[in-house]
């Protein structure tokens, strides 16, 4: 009796903390959501009135570009979590220009940074290559993860994102002059929906961290945390990205009047990608579903079709198999929001 009651206890300190952690992710993801998403829809609303001026629109632009990516990643975090519960999530790598990633990552956290009242800079170590393999996008989630966490809990000095290479691996470190972490603390960090105690008015999902240390083993190194000399911790990590002497050509080509069928049932997204590829030089038919796309496939012949993977009444892969079928021999790119390993093979095995 004793033991069963104690097994009880225990199990219902374990659901206790459970609930707690819960109510703790709910309450910090509301506001994670909220607050970029206000910020978007009150300059979106201040830019649509007309009468701002040329700086005041790149500053609402820009703000809401910073917002914007930080929903992403709140929302790739929180898919992620479940994909790598799972064993699902699958890398992708590919040819990566070393000077754009830090570009874009100076342009994405220097005005965040100077809002916060923070410095941040990007500092390459020693001779990087032009181009490596990687997958880029988990590599931008991880390094905007790490640099999110530093700006958010230093209060004054500066955040560092240092990039370095040897030996076919990318050396990542971001450094930042905050509170540091305690050496007690350190181990907990890392797990799911995990916030320090002592992280008073600082809102979170508690999933940056945790994310991004299970990332990092998958891209097949090992995120590490020490502290800074002089105050504040270091984030580091070393992975695989073999260079690539000669990046494939074609990149940026212009369309030259070729022809897309593109099939997404979502009409933002088809009107966003239309704009795109005729700024580009494309002629572009688009189809909602697949009898749609089937009357514009017999009329247009299309050199390229992008379909979803996922239409509301039809299968992407479907499409795309009778495509195969009936001898289109053109180049079909299958997209989706999806993660997933299965569903990658799944496009790959109908054409």
């Amino acid at each position: 009796l004793r033991t069963a009651r104690d097994d009880l206890e225990q199990r219902h300190r374990r659901e206790q903390e459970a609930s707690q952690i819960k109510s703790r992710f709910i309450s910090g993801l509301s506001h994670e959501f909220r607050t970029p998403l206000t910020g978007i829809l009150g300059h979106t609303d201040l830019l649509r009135d007309g009468q701002n001026s040329p700086a005041a629109t790149a500053e609402s632009l820009t703000i809401i570009e910073a917002n914007a990516n930080h929903l992403l990643s709140l929302v790739d975090n929180a898919l992620d979590q479940a994909s790598l519960e799972v064993g699902q999530l699958a890398l992708h790598p590919v040819p990566t220009r070393l000077a754009d990633f830090c570009r874009e990552m100076n342009v994405m956290f220097t005005p965040l940074a100077k809002r916060n009242g923070l410095e941040f800079d990007v500092q390459r170590r020693g001779s990087l290559p032009e181009w490596v393999r990687i997958d880029a996008t988990r590599l931008r989630q991880v390094v905007i993860n790490l640099v999110n966490n530093g700006v958010k809990y230093t209060d004054d000095g500066h955040v560092l994102l240092s990039v370095g290479w040897a030996d076919d691996r990318l050396q990542i470190s971001v450094s930042d002059t905050g509170p540091g972490i305690s050496p007690s603390a350190r181990d907990r960090i890392f797990l799911p929906f995990h916030r320090e105690a002592d992280a008073t008015g600082k809102q979170g999902a508690g999933l940056g961290l945790a994310i991004s240390n299970q990332l990092v083993q998958v891209m097949g190194g090992k995120l590490r945390v020490n502290d800074r000399p002089g105050g504040g911790s270091i984030f580091g990590f070393t992975v695989p990205a073999p260079e690539i002497v000669k990046a494939a050509t074609g990149v940026g080509e212009r369309g030259g009047g070729r022809r897309i069928l593109l099939v997404d049932d979502s009409k933002d997204i088809c009107t966003l990608y239309s704009r795109v590829l005729e700024k580009a030089g494309f002629r572009v038919g688009v189809a909602s579903d697949e009898p749609e796309a089937w009357h514009l496939y017999e009329n247009q012949r299309p050199d390229l079709v992008l379909a979803d993977l996922y239409l509301k009444e039809w299968d992407g892969t479907g499409l795309v198999r009778r495509l195969r079928g009936r001898g289109y021999t053109g180049g079909i790119v299958a997209w989706s929001a999806s993660s997933l390993r299965e569903d990658r093979q799944r496009a790959l095995e109908a054409g």
